[in-house]
């Protein structure tokens, strides 16, 4: 029990503030802004962005299965996701995957994650940095159904990744 407090304590001071997450928007490339917003909007793990494709993305939703569960879901596009795979789009050079390298190819999570480093190491201020994976916590912590966003099949799981404190009504 006491090990778990310590885990939840660590977790909730990790929460990525919107000062962190929109100062290292700023610093990022086109690839890595588009990557952060896709994250976020949808809540999805790196790994499940980084082989999403075009011909998964359609007009109101997007197609998820999920590497680690293969659980299958509609991801719908509110306007925030849709101006995400908008700047998407526009990356070149044009490729099947949503995020992609220079060479139109597939990231490897070392390769994106190579990238991400850089951006946080070099361009950010020690107390603002942040671990890309600390993006879907922040998703999940910051939707109104954390369940639902986040498709986890019990509440147990979704409460995992919530970061948030808990209000508590005074006298």
């Amino acid at each position: 029990k006491a090990e778990q407090d310590v885990r939840r304590i660590h977790r909730r001071k990790s929460y990525v503030t919107d000062a962190q997450y929109n100062e290292m928007h700023k610093q990022a490339g086109a690839t890595l802004q588009a990557a952060m917003e896709i994250l976020y909007c949808t809540g999805i793990r790196m790994g499940d962005l980084l082989r999403l494709k075009w011909s998964d993305v359609h007009k109101d939703y997007i197609e998820i299965i999920e590497g680690k569960t293969i659980n299958e879901y509609k991801k719908e596009i509110s306007p925030r996701l849709s101006r995400a795979l908008s700047n998407a789009r526009k990356i070149k050079p044009l490729s099947p995957y949503v995020i992609h390298n220079r060479r139109g190819q597939k990231y490897t999570e070392d390769g994106f994650g190579t990238l991400w480093q850089y951006t946080r190491t070099r361009k950010m201020p020690k107390h603002l940095r942040f671990g890309i994976h600390r993006i879907r916590h922040k998703a999940i912590t910051d939707a109104d159904d954390k369940r639902k966003f986040s498709q986890h099949k019990t509440q147990a799981m979704a409460d995992h990744y919530d970061d948030s404190i808990p209000p508590s009504p005074s006298h």
